[in-house]
């Protein structure tokens, strides 16, 4: 592979996955909706990707185009990276259709953390000369007001190996996963579960750094303990080594701890209703802990903090019923799918009326008062 299309030129794109490919001397073209960003990088030329805490040397991406999709020529490059929201894949498949040319073979990989990435591309597409795959990315980004990137040393791109049907990019850093949906589910029930706990009960103690929320002597803990419940929930449902998910959820924990990765709470809280939706990152470990009879005491507070955090820096009413009737009530039934007064419901509303209760009275809250772990 000589080329290369980057489709997305945020900071996931131009920080993360140019520099897999550069680090490889591969010529980058980037294809990015916003004419602002693809003026910048074509005056520049260049930008470097710094590493948290000096870790690596930077590297230094240039020898790359950039183009808008309006004047993107890219129909003679057989590989592409889509690096963009989940929001927006369908309408960068629509928008692939109209530039490729179909008696060419593509190989496609979605960078984006979803579980039906590759699914939303193939109907967008709809092309039999087209290849697509997806990646997981566990690699943290941060940009400023110029290009330059701040990233973590993360050295690969885990890519579905089954949906490439056996081909082979031939890029040391790609790491090809034959079982890639136990993967994504352990992220979304590790990393991402960990990250919720961090950002809402954070908000709930005032943090806005997030860094210092993951550090905080009581979230710590609360931490801490999540992961034991979790690790043996996830060990026995698909069959996992524990010693291998142990591991997993460490480095997680190194992650969210480490002062020098600059992140806010108010980031990794942000749409909190898509957090709590029936198959994400806080309902799904609850159920799958509740299934194997280990505590989810943890994720029920989590649920309750990210429903309080919604009504609180949100406009979540308007997104429910109009804004007619419990706002909580509404989030458990419609966005998290439990049932009315069942034990996950009764519990997470309770806490979430003493949390807003607490709040509103400018209490200082304790968190430990909200468990009983066993």
């Amino acid at each position: 592979m000589n080329r290369a299309v980057i489709i997305g030129a945020g900071k996931t794109g131009r920080g993360f996955i140019a520099r897999l490919l550069a680090q490889q001397g591969i010529e980058i073209v980037f294809v990015d909706i916003d004419e602002v960003l693809i003026n910048k990088l074509n005056i520049s030329s260049k930008y470097c990707v710094h590493f948290f805490n000096n870790e690596a040397k930077k590297v230094e991406i240039e020898n790359f185009k950039a183009y808008t999709w309006q004047n993107a020529d890219i129909s003679d490059i057989e590989h592409i990276f889509i690096s963009v929201g989940a929001g927006n894949l369908n309408d960068v498949g629509e928008r692939l259709c109209k530039v490729l040319n179909k008696k060419k073979q593509y190989y496609i990989i979605g960078c984006e953390n979803s579980t039906s990435t590759a699914k939303i591309l193939n109907n967008s597409i709809n092309m039999k000369n087209v290849t697509i795959s997806e990646a997981a990315v566990f690699c943290t980004t941060v940009e400023d007001e110029k290009l330059d990137i701040l990233s973590e040393d993360y050295p690969n791109l885990e890519v579905n190996a089954k949906l490439l049907k056996g081909y082979n990019l031939k890029i040391p850093s790609i790491k090809y996963i034959d079982d890639f949906s136990v993967l994504m589910k352990r992220k979304l029930y590790t990393y991402n579960a960990a990250s919720s706990i961090i950002a809402y009960l954070g908000w709930l103690k005032g943090y806005s750094v997030y860094s210092q929320a993951a550090n905080d002597r009581e979230i710590s803990k609360i931490l801490d303990m999540f992961y034991i419940h979790i690790n043996q929930s996830i060990c026995k449902e698909y069959g996992c080594d524990i010693a291998l998910q142990e591991e997993f959820a460490s480095l997680s924990k190194q992650k969210f701890c480490d002062k020098s990765i600059y992140d806010t709470v108010e980031r990794n809280a942000r749409n909190p209703l898509k957090k709590l939706m029936s198959d994400e990152r806080i309902i799904m470990p609850m159920i799958l802990m509740q299934k194997h009879s280990f505590d989810c005491t943890i994720s029920q507070l989590t649920a309750a903090a990210a429903m309080v955090y919604a009504k609180f820096t949100s406009d979540a009413s308007k997104s429910l019923n109009g804004g007619l009737g419990d706002l909580y009530e509404n989030i458990l039934i419609d966005i998290c799918k439990l049932k009315n007064n069942t034990d996950n419901y009764v519990k997470i509303y309770d806490k979430a009326i003493l949390l807003e209760e607490k709040l509103n009275r400018g209490y200082e809250i304790c968190l430990y008062d909200f468990l009983v772990v066993k």
